[in-house]
């Protein structure tokens, strides 16, 4: 009776030993796959912070551009008041002028030639 269990035993062993070697056996092909995931992740990584760099600097020429774009329109503006300006003092100036022409006393042309003759 006890020569067929010890027999079970056995063959229950060295089927525990086939699997454990065949389990060895898939160690290094784990290994490998470990390895060649970490590589992936590591190259993934590096392109997923070279992605996030670029993005920064998107956004900062983005808000450059927009910077610049501001002063564009601040300086067409500055131009515009300038020119506004301009026109205002050179109005100014005409109606200075003919104020001043008016407030002369007009001599008749009639006499003005009278005393040319003269």
């Amino acid at each position: 009776e006890a020569k067929p269990f010890l027999e079970a035993v056995k063959a229950a062993a060295a089927d525990a030993d086939k699997e454990v070697m065949r389990a060895a056996l898939k160690v290094p092909i784990a290994e490998k796959s470990l390895e060649a995931a970490t590589e992936v992740i590591e190259l993934k990584t590096a392109e997923f912070k070279a992605a996030k760099e670029n993005a920064r600097e998107v956004a900062r020429t983005t808000q450059q551009a927009r910077i610049a774009r501001k002063k564009v329109a601040q300086a067409i503006q500055a131009s515009k008041d300038a020119d506004a300006d301009r026109d205002a003092k050179q109005e100014d100036m005409l109606l200075r002028k003919r104020s001043e022409e008016a407030a002369r006393p007009q001599v008749p042309a009639t006499l003005s030639a009278a005393q040319a003759a003269s």
